[in-house]
């Protein structure tokens, strides 16, 4: 997998693409399209303002197949290089893990706010009591014995002694109706 390392010429960003056309051609669609969420990030902004023309300029390519683990430190390398996250437009590191970096922030938000969350949770359970319990409450009728029973406990009324003995009678009528 060929990857390609750019900068944007006349802004200080860097970035890592596979496919360096269609990679411009994002950057056009984000900056300029009102409705693309990344419309508003400080990059695009500062773009518009400046009138600035999005070309890039390939700084390094990599013709080995790697993983894009690699990829993102290779990335990484350059922005650390060209010192582009604190004196550029990079706002975030190339290489994160999205999902413990958002993890640590839930669980020290939580730890550091619990009135907060205790009271978020207190309305998100009244706001949804009234519909959990509607799912919950579901009657239908056991394929079984076809008695009426509450969904959330099918499994556990088949294998009760009634449904298992019921479940036969009806198996037997059936046969003798035949």
């Amino acid at each position: 997998m060929v990857f390609y390392i750019y900068k944007m010429k006349d802004v200080n960003y860097i970035g890592s693409t596979n496919d360096i056309k269609h990679r411009v051609v994002e950057h056009r669609y984000n900056c300029y399209n009102n409705k693309s969420k990344r419309h508003n990030l400080i990059l695009y902004q500062y773009v518009r303002e400046k009138q600035i023309n999005i070309q890039l300029e390939i700084l390094a390519v990599y013709k080995k197949k790697c993983s894009n683990k690699i990829q993102r430190l290779v990335e990484q390398f350059y922005i650390n290089k060209y010192n582009s996250k604190k004196s550029g437009l990079n706002d975030k590191n190339a290489f994160i893990n999205k999902k413990k970096s958002t993890r640590i922030y839930s669980r020290n938000y939580r730890k550091n706010n619990p009135k907060k969350c205790k009271e978020s949770y207190k309305k998100w359970y009244e706001k949804n009591k009234v519909e959990r319990n509607k799912r919950r409450n579901v009657k239908i009728n056991c394929p079984k014995c076809k008695g009426l029973i509450s969904k959330r406990n099918l499994k556990e009324h088949q294998r009760t002694k009634k449904c298992k003995e019921l479940s036969k009678f009806s198996h037997r009528a059936i046969i003798e109706v035949k």
